[in-house]
């Protein structure tokens, strides 16, 4: 998470030069508006942003705790938690 956050910090000033042309990356690279490295940094700041979004997957059974197999200790208490609020 804090890498994300340096990351998307340094790219900020990239982006901000990039939005004022109405530019994509891409053609500000081209145009030469933005180095390599600053367009490396975008992606980089990009991936990081992705990696911190993604979630967790489970079925509504693994969610709700009602399979078994695996169950760790939070999962035992959505279980319980779960049979408590259905009575």
């Amino acid at each position: 998470l804090e890498r994300a956050f340096l990351l998307a910090r340094d790219a900020a000033p990239v982006l901000r030069r990039i939005a004022k042309a109405r530019l994509s990356p891409g053609e500000a690279m081209e145009a030469g508006l933005i180095t390599p490295d600053e367009s490396d940094l975008l992606r980089a700041a990009a991936d990081a942003q992705a990696d911190v979004l993604q979630v967790d997957s489970f079925s509504l059974e693994e969610y709700l705790g009602l399979e078994e197999k695996n169950a760790g200790p939070v999962r035992t208490r959505l279980r319980e938690n779960a049979h408590l609020a259905n009575g």
